[in-house]
C-alpha cells in the first residue's frame, strides 16, 4: 500500500498515519520495532484523530470508532482517551 511507502518509517507523525490507514482499511495493523515512545505516537495519532474530526471525515471516524480494541492493543494511551470521549459523548447525548 502507498501509506507503507511514504514518509519516514520511524518517525510518531508518519507511523501515526499509516495506522490509521492501515485500521481504516481494515488491514492488519503493526508498529514497526523501531515505533519508539507509546506516548507520543499516541499523542501524534490523536493529532490526526482531531484533524480527521476537523475536516468532516466522519467515515473514518465512524471505522476506528468501531475498532478501538485494535487501537487499544496497539496504543493502549489513545485507547483511553478515546473510551473517555465516547463515554462522555454518550452522556451528553443521554441528557
Amino acid at each position: 500500500m502507498l501509506w507503507r511507502k511514504a514518509g519516514s518509517p520511524t518517525h510518531p507523525r508518519h507511523i501515526s498515519a499509516r495506522l490509521i490507514c492501515e485500521i481504516d482499511s481494515g488491514r492488519p495493523a503493526e508498529l514497526p520495532r523501531e515505533a519508539g515512545n507509546e506516548s507520543l505516537l499516541s499523542e501524534e495519532f490523536l493529532k490526526w484523530y482531531r484533524r480527521l474530526l476537523e475536516a468532516g471525515a466522519s467515515r473514518t471516524i465512524s471505522t476506528l470508532n468501531t475498532r478501538l480494541a485494535q487501537v487499544r492493543r496497539l496504543l493502549p494511551s489513545v485507547g483511553r482517551v478515546l473510551d473517555q470521549a465516547l463515554r462522555e459523548a454518550d452522556q451528553a447525548a443521554a441528557s
